[in-house]
C-alpha cells in the first residue's frame, strides 16, 4: 500500500514526497497533503536496561538467608529479670491450665459414662440401630477423652522437669553477670 508521506532521516513526515500512483489517481492535479501529527508514546524513549534483573532471582541458590546473631552467655546473663525468668513462672501458669484441661476432661467423661449407661438400660428393640450409634460415638469420645488426659498428665510431667537443671541456670548467670552496676541512661 503505498504511503501518503515519507518519512526522513530526521523522524519528520515529508509532504513532497508521494508516489507515483498517487499522482495518476489525482488526475495529475497538484493537490497539497497535509502532514499526520507524529503519533506521542512514552515506549519509544524508553531503554530497558538489564539493571532491573538485579533484584530478582532465577534460582533457590540465588537467596542466602540472613543468620540471625545468636546472643553471647554474658548477654544473656545482663538481661533485665532473668533470674525471675529462671524462676519459671510461665511454665506454672502452663502447668495450672494443664490441670485445668485434665479436670474438665474427667468431668466429660464422667458425663459420657452416665449417658453411656443410662442408654444401655432404656435401650428399646426399636430404637436399637440409632442407640448403637451413639453409643459407638460415646465410647469413641471416651477413647479421646482418656488419651487427652494421658498426653497431658505427660506433658505436665516434661515441663516438670525443666526444672532440674535451675540450679546450673542461676549458677552460670551469676557467673556471667556484670558486676559494674547499669544507669538508667544507658539502659534502652
Amino acid at each position: 500500500m503505498p504511503s501518503s508521506s515519507a518519512v526522513g532521516t530526521n523522524g519528520s513526515h515529508s509532504v513532497s514526497a508521494r508516489s507515483n500512483d498517487e499522482k495518476k489517481s489525482s488526475g495529475g492535479a497538484d493537490n497539497a497533503v497535509a502532514a499526520r501529527k507524529p503519533a506521542m508514546s512514552l515506549l519509544n524513549s524508553y531503554r530497558h536496561t538489564w539493571k532491573s534483573r538485579h533484584n530478582h532471582f532465577l534460582r533457590y541458590t540465588d537467596i542466602k538467608a540472613k543468620e540471625e546473631r545468636r546472643p553471647s552467655v554474658n548477654e544473656l546473663a545482663n538481661q533485665r529479670h532473668v533470674l525471675q525468668k529462671v524462676n519459671g513462672w510461665k511454665i506454672y501458669h502452663l502447668q495450672t491450665q494443664i490441670e485445668d484441661i485434665v479436670e474438665m476432661e474427667k468431668e466429660l467423661s464422667t458425663k459420657l459414662n452416665a449417658l453411656h449407661k443410662r442408654l444401655e438400660k432404656s435401650a428399646h428393640k426399636d430404637m436399637s440401630r440409632d442407640v448403637s450409634k451413639v453409643q459407638e460415638i460415646i465410647k469413641a469420645n471416651l477413647q479421646r477423652s482418656k488419651l487427652i488426659q494421658d498426653q497431658l498428665k505427660e506433658s505436665k510431667a516434661n515441663t516438670h522437669e525443666l526444672f532440674g537443671h535451675k540450679d546450673k541456670v542461676v549458677a552460670i548467670i551469676n557467673h556471667y553477670v556484670s558486676k559494674r552496676q547499669i544507669k538508667k541512661r544507658e539502659v534502652r
